[in-house]
């Protein structure tokens, strides 16, 4: 069979094939489907298409794009700040741990001072209490360097550096 009379049969079967007619309304199903999904369409979409429909300058329609997006990104900005970023219980015992040990420092420091003054029995005792506070400290930071999201290790380090700053009072009421 060369390409001529393949063409030929071709043709007589596809007419002998059954027609089918689409319904009269098809183009207005489309249309109000299209018209739905529109309207279920996010909020954002929205905002740009309303953009989008307006009839501006180029380059005015692409001021409004670079401030609605300028102010969106602000928005999420500000929103992250303020609830997600603040509301980290890690970040919040990373804050209260910067504050045990700048307290911490300012009362050896003072220990330091009257360390003269004290009692060279109860500076003894003080002194193993701090160190092994000091190895409890050490050994949280140990395993909040292997497991940063180890909150257990996290609140027993803030116990310790309490403790620690309760003792170093005492020592200095003497």
């Amino acid at each position: 069979m060369d390409e001529n009379q393949f063409d030929l049969l071709i043709s007589e079967t596809a007419k002998k094939l059954p027609r089918h007619d689409p319904p009269e309304q098809l183009w207005d199903m489309i249309e109000t489907r299209l018209e739905a999904i529109k309207t279920h369409r996010p909020l954002w979409q929205r905002i740009i298409d309303f953009f989008a429909g307006l009839s501006f300058p180029k380059w005015k329609l692409t001021l409004k794009y670079a401030v609605l997006t300028t102010g969106i990104a602000l928005i999420l900005i500000i929103f992250w700040l303020k609830f997600i970023h603040e509301s980290d219980p890690i970040k919040a015992i990373e804050r209260a741990e910067v504050k045990y040990i700048q307290a911490i420092e300012q009362l050896e420091k003072k220990v330091e001072k009257q360390q003269s003054d004290l009692d060279m029995n109860l500076w003894i005792l003080y002194e193993e209490r701090l160190a092994l506070l000091d190895e409890s400290i050490e050994a949280c930071k140990q395993t909040i360097q292997y497991d940063a999201e180890n909150i257990n290790a996290r609140k027993y380090l803030l116990l310790a550096y309490q403790e620690k700053v309760e003792t170093l009072k005492k020592l200095l009421k003497g």
